[in-house]
């Protein structure tokens, strides 16, 4: 990993010349040469972020970096506990606590008490970011140190019903679930996406990804109907999925990365993928209300259909594939009428 040498700019991020040095001999030291290569830029800035991410994700570079906290900072941890910056919303006082939380981490898989406050004054700082320490701390605040701890919660999606079934009173024992959704999603992506499609970045693969881990986070913030959310729902949805990312990538599960990259790609929503992967949340969406507005009619009226199908898809494949999916799949033909010729003409 390159990184620029740390540098007196970094006070602009709140950092002070004590933290400046311990970085510096941090990353200096011979103990980590095999991953860092260090280079000086006039005014670029040391990437905390890839340091951080290192961190993480590495487990034989974070043994050797708390080695190097050890060896370089006289007291290490104490020393840090009492010298560190208590600013919440500042890189210094985040890189600081990023140390302490894995060196506690490392001593006995749990967080030392004297460090709980530090986790809650982040917490309080919090600022929007959503970034890799962000959900690290996440982590550490809810006690996910093992593996077992994630899939023990992702688990649980078998059996928490998606509330915009249980809001309407659907008149069946069982209700659709979080897991069984996104099943659903994937097999329809997996049955009518194409392996190769004319648009620039275009990755079934990742879409794939995206669908089957897009809604994991509601097994800790439950399900809320997509016209229900607010930015504040999806803010805290954001950080509850990363810091499960984040554990996966802490114990160095071979999914980790893969995981990771498809929810941030599927939480910016930016990238075509992204788009057709949305595009599927909402064509399966539609296919399951209509399953239940024709076994149900009497739970859903026409106007119920207007409203429950607004969300559509928009992208061209999306699209096609609602046409095929939904409005001239024969087993909706009692109800779809009340909304062929609104979204679509043919």
């Amino acid at each position: 990993m390159r990184l620029i040498k740390p540098n007196e700019n970094l006070k602009f991020f709140g950092f002070s010349e004590l933290d400046i040095l311990n970085l510096d001999k941090i990353v200096c030291s011979k103990n980590l040469t095999e991953f860092i290569e260090l280079e000086t830029i006039d005014d670029q800035l040391f990437d905390l972020g890839s340091f951080i991410h290192l961190a993480i994700s590495n487990k034989k570079f974070r043994e050797l970096l708390l080695k190097t906290c050890y060896e370089e900072l006289n007291d290490f941890p104490s020393y840090i506990f009492n010298n560190m910056t208590l600013i919440p919303d500042s890189l210094s006082f985040k890189l600081n606590l990023f140390l302490l939380l894995i060196d506690s981490l490392k001593k006995n898989n749990s967080i030392d008490p004297m460090y709980l406050q530090f986790l809650e004054m982040d917490k309080r700082g919090y600022r929007k970011v959503n970034t890799l320490i962000d959900s690290f701390f996440e982590m550490c605040r809810r006690g996910w140190f093992d593996k077992i701890d994630v899939f023990n919660l992702f688990t649980e999606s078998n059996t928490l019903e998606r509330t915009g079934w249980t809001g309407t009173n659907v008149p069946t024992p069982h209700k659709e679930s979080i897991a069984e959704h996104m099943y659903v999603m994937y097999t329809m992506a997996n049955l009518y996406l194409p392996s190769c499609y004319n648009e620039v970045g275009y990755d079934k693969n990742k879409i794939l990804n995206m669908i089957m881990i897009h809604d994991l986070a509601e097994t800790v913030t439950g399900d809320i109907p997509h016209p229900n959310k607010t930015s504040d729902d999806d803010l805290k949805e954001d950080l509850i999925a990363k810091a499960l990312w984040c554990n996966l990538l802490y114990n160095e599960s071979p999914a980790s990365i893969d995981i990771y990259e498809a929810w941030n790609d599927w939480s910016l929503n930016l990238s075509i993928n992204a788009k057709i992967a949305h595009d599927f949340d909402a064509i399966q969406l539609n296919y399951q209300f209509f399953t239940y507005a024709c076994k149900y009619p009497e739970t859903y009226s026409d106007e119920n259909i207007l409203r429950w199908t607004r969300r559509q898809p928009i992208t061209e494949i999306g699209k096609k594939i609602y046409k095929e999916v939904i409005l001239n799949n024969p087993k909706f033909k009692s109800r779809i009428s009340v909304i062929k010729g609104v979204y679509y003409n043919d």
